[in-house]
């Protein structure tokens, strides 16, 4: 069996020549440092793993006619790069922080800081489109050495998660006990716009797993009651349209 064989026999439940062999993924941060700049699939290849390269469209096309994004980048003194986020909506302005490393990236400042501004977000945060031409050259480039995964929209998959990234995890978590009406609505707006994202960009693509979730939801960090009010039915319906769709999911 060749790598995607492999790994596409394993999804399917069937049973493949042995065990298929991978990393979720290659950090840039590795790559650079340890691996002399190779790529992702240079480095899957280097050592003999099946592999799973992540690709997403780097230039979706976006409508920004309601939803103004200005990046203001620096540095600080430490070397902490940082950029900060203006949005300009028709009704008002939304602002976030980002920082970065070598290694990673976080949020300083959540976009949605006053319940007024989830509104904002639901009402005219945009949903791009997807070009299909970096994910089929990207497939022609991995062959039959592995399997593509590809994402729905979103800083997070999973609509807690992509939620927890816009307002802070433990802000969400209050919310869910104080204001649940709140959260579901915040929940519910961007379930809308990650199913239209999977019906307009996704059906079709050459993608062999798509992965949804993201790290907020675990049972290290909210309870299975919140798991089961605020994650399980949103998530449940992005399955659905994947599905409908032709993909698997994870």
């Amino acid at each position: 069996m060749t790598p995607k064989e492999r790994m596409l026999a394993a999804l399917a439940r069937e049973v493949p020549d042995r065990l298929p062999a991978t990393v979720h993924q290659w950090q840039p941060y590795h790559l650079s440092h340890y691996l002399g700049g190779a790529s992702a699939i240079q480095a899957f290849r280097r050592f003999g793993l099946d592999a799973a390269i992540a690709i997403a469209d780097p230039e979706p096309e976006v409508d920004h006619r309601h939803w103004r994004s200005e990046n203001h980048a620096y540095q600080s003194e430490s070397g902490t790069a940082i950029t900060d986020v203006s949005i300009e909506t028709p009704e008002g302005t939304l602002t976030q922080r980002l920082e970065a490393n070598e290694q990673t990236q976080w949020w300083v400042e959540p976009l949605i800081k006053r319940r007024e501004d989830m509104l904002l977000v639901k009402k005219y945060m945009p949903v791009p489109r997807q070009h299909r031409e970096p994910i089929e050259r990207t497939a022609r480039e991995v062959g039959q050495d592995g399997i593509l995964r590809g994402f729905v929209f979103g800083d997070q998959g999973g609509p807690w998660q992509h939620a927890c990234c816009l307002h802070g995890t433990v802000n969400m978590i209050m919310a869910a006990y104080d204001d649940p009406g709140w959260v579901h609505e915040l929940l519910r707006a961007l379930t809308d716009k990650k199913v239209q994202y999977v019906e307009q960009s996704l059906a079709g693509m050459p993608l062999d797993l798509i992965e949804t979730g993201g790290g907020a939801a675990p049972s290290t960090v909210i309870s299975p009651a919140i798991f089961g009010e605020f994650c399980l039915r949103y998530d449940r319906e992005i399955h659905a349209a994947l599905h409908a769709a032709g993909h698997k999911v994870v």
